[in-house]
């Protein structure tokens, strides 16, 4: 090995000395470095591994989660039953209004629509729709196709979702080539009940 001599910084072989000599050069004495033996299991001059702990959480994060994942799902459990409670109530109230407009006498009855301007052609039944209750509503409108006999043949239809108070809709009940003699109006339905409707032809096919 050949080191540089800190005094002259002559070279020196130092294959043979080991520890504090002097240099045959300048006569300076040199200290040379004690070697450390190498660690077992890791390379020299390489740090040593560091060690990595898992920390598992503590029971006071772990209630923090579960608190608030609990009343996360209340929460939503709370909106879904109201929405139900006020989407059935709603639904109730228009049935209800239905049922008694159509159950009551003659004299008493009052309409939930009203049905105008119908007209029939050969490829189909148009017309216009006019909710005149109180509450919002889907509305289906039935009307029966009959042969020349007057036995029905089928039934066409057509359907509107969430018509508004005093809101109308213009209809249109799809034939689809089928052939008639004549046809009837058959009513309109409300949540699978029929509802009070006045009729009015504007003319005949």
């Amino acid at each position: 090995m050949i080191i540089a001599c800190p005094h002259c910084s002559q070279e020196i072989s130092a294959e043979d000395v080991s520890g504090k000599f002097a240099c045959p050069h300048c006569g300076g004495h040199i200290q040379l470095a004690k070697e450390q033996p190498p660690v077992v299991g890791h390379s020299v001059g390489a740090p040593p591994p560091i060690a990595h702990h898992s920390q598992a959480p503590s029971k006071s994060r772990i209630f923090y989660y579960v608190f608030w994942a609990t009343i996360s799902l209340l929460g939503t459990l709370a909106l879904l039953v109201v929405g139900f409670w006020f989407f059935g109530a709603a639904s109730d109230k228009f049935i209800n209004t239905a049922l008694d407009a159509r159950n009551a006498s003659p004299h008493k009855r009052k309409n939930i629509v009203e049905v105008t301007e119908v007209v029939a052609t050969r490829d189909e039944i148009t017309g216009v729709l006019k909710n005149v209750s109180e509450a919002k509503g889907d509305f289906r409108i039935h009307f029966g196709l009959f042969d020349a006999t007057d036995a029905k043949l089928t039934d066409v239809r057509d359907r509107v979702y969430g018509l508004e108070p005093g809101e109308t809709w213009r209809f249109k009940a799809n034939l689809f080539g089928r052939r008639f003699a004549t046809y009837r109006f058959e009513g309109v339905w409300f949540e699978g009940r029929e509802i009070p409707a006045s009729f009015e032809f504007k003319s005949d096919k």
